[in-house]
């Protein structure tokens, strides 16, 4: 996901979309219908998605709009989406270096973005509700990793939380990742490290039931 600095700068985070297109293979291997909406990743990963129903988006409200038209549409819902916290106020116009000079340090204020995963547990149908899998990318001690996450799960409301460290060769930008798969009530589950093609279906196994 990316959000302007001002009109010819942003900032975005190190999502590759990875997780999620090894996710849409295994869905759709066996037998799902896929849709899939996809931010600005590298042209390269995002060539691999066009055999699904794709939509693209930019910033985080973009991303708001059109996930909520797609979630009513769904069964299930799996957030592998980097979502940013936070969007920057962008500056109207190129910010120069006189500006900056001027300044002493550059100062761009910053707005809370919506917890899109909690929304949609909100929107859920009363009949045969959609299920809701968020994904969580934390740093720290496997510890502290699971205690934030946990906390995550309770306070969206979710089905189940998929939690992976931001660790060295694992995570963003990596073809390798470690997860502990969470739900209300259960132990987590710990698989990995391993390619993130040969979690895709574990994880689906595991929150589809």
């Amino acid at each position: 996901m990316r959000t302007a600095i001002d009109s010819v700068r942003f900032v975005q985070n190190r999502s590759s979309g990875l997780m999620g297109l090894e996710l849409a293979r295994s869905a759709r291997a066996r037998g799902d219908q896929v849709s899939v909406l996809l931010g600005p990743v590298d042209p390269s990963i995002a060539k691999m998605y066009e055999e699904f129903t794709l939509e693209r988006y930019v910033g985080p409200s973009e991303y708001g709009i059109k996930l909520e038209k797609m979630f009513a549409a769904c069964d299930a819902f799996f957030s592998a989406a980097a979502v940013l916290d936070f969007d920057l106020k962008a500056h109207p116009g190129k910010l120069s270096r006189e500006t900056l000079a001027q300044q002493g340090e550059l100062r761009i204020p910053l707005q809370e973005v919506p917890d899109f995963v909690a929304r949609m547990v909100t929107l859920r149908r009363t009949s045969n509700p959609q299920r809701v899998i968020a994904f969580a990318a934390e740093s720290g001690t496997k510890e502290e990793i699971l205690l934030r996450a946990e906390k995550k799960m309770l306070k969206k409301g979710v089905d189940a939380l998929i939690a992976n460290p931001v660790w060295p060769g694992l995570g963003p930008e990596a073809a390798h990742n470690e997860i502990w798969i969470m739900k209300p009530g259960q132990a987590p589950l710990h698989l990995g490290p391993a390619l993130k093609a040969e979690l895709a279906g574990p994880i689906l196994k595991n929150t589809l039931r």
